[in-house]
């Protein structure tokens, strides 16, 4: 009996927008695609285009917990032939100017926009090493010009993308 070969895409923030757009157009073309959100309702809604390929996964990627979560659900035993991209694609912001933010509300964004999609290049580059894997990370725009209530959004944005930028 011969080990099934699939192609894998991993999406964060893939329930809405950019990158439910992104999983449901992979997903035409044979990949496998893990979507990742908070909320189980919009990734089923984007699983219902291409329900054999698109595998949704609601999780706080912001824990511990959820990134272990996606980490570990594509099984090892599957052979990952050609090739495994990851698109960082989840992102928040609080809109509000610095000296309205609090202090929960950044470390919060900072998890989510820094520290979460650290961990998954980090945890992913066994596999995506071994299988000429590529990430792809959505940047936007605030980063370079920021906007009036971007703070956290744009800032932390641009902070990821020299991160990146080092690895």
């Amino acid at each position: 009996m011969s080990e099934e070969m699939r192609n894998w895409a991993v999406i964060t923030g893939a329930g809405t927008g950019i990158g439910a757009a992104l999983a449901k157009e992979l997903a035409h073309h044979d990949l496998h695609v893990l979507v990742i959100g908070r909320r189980l309702e919009p990734l089923q809604e984007t699983q219902r285009h291409a329900p054999d390929n698109i595998h949704p996964l609601a999780v706080d990627i912001a824990t511990i917990d959820g990134q272990t979560n996606i980490l570990e659900f594509i099984p090892e035993s599957d052979v990952v032939k050609y090739y495994q991209i990851l698109v960082q694609n989840a992102a928040v912001g609080v809109p509000s100017r610095l000296q309205d933010i609090q202090h929960d509300d950044f470390e919060y964004a900072f998890a989510v926009n820094v520290t979460a999609p650290l961990m998954f290049a980090k945890g992913s580059f066994p596999r995506l090493n071994r299988n000429q894997g590529r990430i792809i990370h959505m940047g936007t725009g605030v980063a370079k010009m920021p906007q009036l209530g971007t703070i956290t959004y744009g800032s932390l944005k641009w902070l990821f993308k020299g991160c990146m930028n080092n690895l």
